[in-house]
C-alpha cells in the first residue's frame, strides 16, 4: 500500500481552533505536504470563537474510557513539554461540583477513576466535602458561589495547593 503522505492530494481540516490547528501542524510533522492542507473555519484563524481561546478551555483529562483517559495524557504531555505548544500552557486546574444523589454518585465514580489509574492524576485528585475545603483549595470563591453542592471533586495541581 502507498504511503498516505505521498498520495493523499488534499486534505480538509475542519476548524481552526485548537484541534484543528494541532491537526494541520501535526500532519505537517509528520511529513505531510503543506499545499494539500486546508483548515476551514468559520472564522479568522486562529478563531475567536474557538474553545482554546482562553486560559481554561485548552485541554482537559478525559475517564470516560481508557482510550480517552491515555489520549488526554498524550494531550498534556505534548502541551507541557512541546517548544510551540508549552508556553501556552496553564494548568489551572478543575473544580467539579454536584448535589443531587446521582450526580454525587458520578462524580465519585470519576474520582476513583482518576485515583485508582495509574497516572500522576492520583497525586493531584483530591475529594472535597464540604465548603471550607473547598474555599481552602480555592480562596477567590465566594462561598454563595458553592453553597447549593455538598460534595465536590477537585482536580488540580498540587503545585497550585
Amino acid at each position: 500500500m502507498a504511503d498516505r503522505r505521498n498520495t493523499a492530494s488534499v486534505i480538509i481540516v475542519g476548524g481552526g481552533g485548537t484541534m484543528g490547528s494541532s491537526t494541520a501542524l501535526h500532519l505537517l510533522r509528520n511529513g505531510y505536504t503543506p499545499s494539500n492542507i486546508t483548515v476551514l473555519d468559520t472564522y479568522p484563524i486562529p478563531s475567536n470563537q474557538s474553545a482554546g481561546n482562553d486560559l481554561n478551555k485548552i485541554m482537559g483529562v478525559r475517564v470516560r474510557n481508557k482510550f480517552d483517559l491515555e489520549l488526554s495524557l498524550e494531550a498534556r504531555d505534548m502541551w507541557r513539554n512541546d517548544d510551540l505548544f508549552k508556553p501556552w500552557f496553564h494548568n489551572t486546574g478543575r473544580l467539579d461540583c454536584a448535589g443531587l444523589p446521582e450526580s454525587i454518585e458520578s462524580l465519585r465514580k470519576a474520582f476513583r477513576t482518576l485515583v485508582d489509574s495509574d497516572t500522576d492524576l492520583k497525586d493531584t485528585t483530591v475529594w472535597l466535602d464540604n465548603e471550607d475545603q473547598i474555599l481552602a483549595k480555592a480562596p477567590l470563591l465566594d462561598r454563595e458561589q458553592i453553597k447549593v453542592s455538598h460534595h465536590r471533586l477537585a482536580i488540580g495541581d498540587d503545585e497550585r495547593s
